[in-house]
């Protein structure tokens, strides 16, 4: 294949042999051809005057336009609710932990009272038994003592 202006004409509207069939030819205007018109002066263009490109273009815009609004929405709804989630999520957490502490404090008072009930209960016995067995302890010497100082004396 040689380099005229013929040949590369002719590979840029046929493309090359190995790709494309001879008989499907692939039309490429090439830029500064002669039959190129620039499209302020092509018929087959709509401008940017012509009413329906205009009306077209609105109702284009438009519709951009409420899908960029229900994405919006949709955006801050979900911050909303994620925001609403993070929000029960601590007041749940603080509750768990309030509600961990009273059950501490509960235990606790709890565990004194049963102490208190069971030194009282102790004392109780105590006091029971010792007034079974003979009442409180007197001041005069008992009779072992006397026994003792009665040998002392012989």
């Amino acid at each position: 294949m040689s380099n005229d202006a013929g040949s590369v004409k002719s590979f840029l509207k046929t493309g090359p042999p190995s790709q494309y069939s001879s008989n499907r030819a692939r039309a490429v205007k090439e830029l500064f051809d002669s039959d190129y018109v620039k499209p302020t002066d092509n018929y087959r263009v709509f401008q940017d005057n012509n009413p329906l490109k205009n009306a077209a273009h609105k109702e284009a815009l438009d519709r951009f336009e409420s899908k960029l609004k229900r994405e919006s929405n949709l955006a801050t709804h979900h911050l909303s609710d994620h925001q609403r989630r993070i929000h029960f999520d601590v007041n749940e957490k603080e509750r768990e932990v309030e509600e961990k502490v009273n059950k501490q404090k509960l235990f606790n008072d709890q565990i004194q009272e049963q102490m208190r009930l069971n030194v009282s209960f102790h004392l109780f016995v105590i006091i029971i038994i010792f007034i079974f067995i003979g009442g409180a302890p007197s001041t005069k010497p008992s009779t072992c003592q006397n026994a003792s100082q009665h040998w002392l004396h012989t």
